[in-house]
């Protein structure tokens, strides 16, 4: 199956990778197109902390991944700023 991009909310698993893959395979970062969406603040998200999710997005290339750190907590944001950077990621695979 071939992505042509994935969206990240609160992602984490950074663990689960790391025991499916050898430390060789995690330094390469993954070059699909990614859009990352987590709180910034400590605390906010209680479900999920904000550190799980960068260390997610670090797996992935910089050239080709977004990050939106939000201060909402654990949800999807749906005000200005945030929801423009959303839907310029998304236009991209209209």
């Amino acid at each position: 199956m071939q992505l042509r991009f994935v969206v990240l909310c609160s992602g984490f698993g950074i663990q689960l990778l790391k025991q499916e893959f050898d430390e060789e395979e995690m330094l390469t970062k993954c070059h699909c197109p990614s859009l990352h969406i987590f709180g910034k603040d400590h605390g906010k998200d209680r479900q999920i902390a904000k550190q799980e999710s960068r260390e997610l997005a670090s797996l992935f290339d910089d050239g080709c991944s977004v990050i939106v750190e939000h201060d909402s907590g654990h949800i999807i944001p749906t005000r200005t700023p945030y929801i423009d950077q959303i839907k310029d990621f998304l236009c991209r695979f209209l």
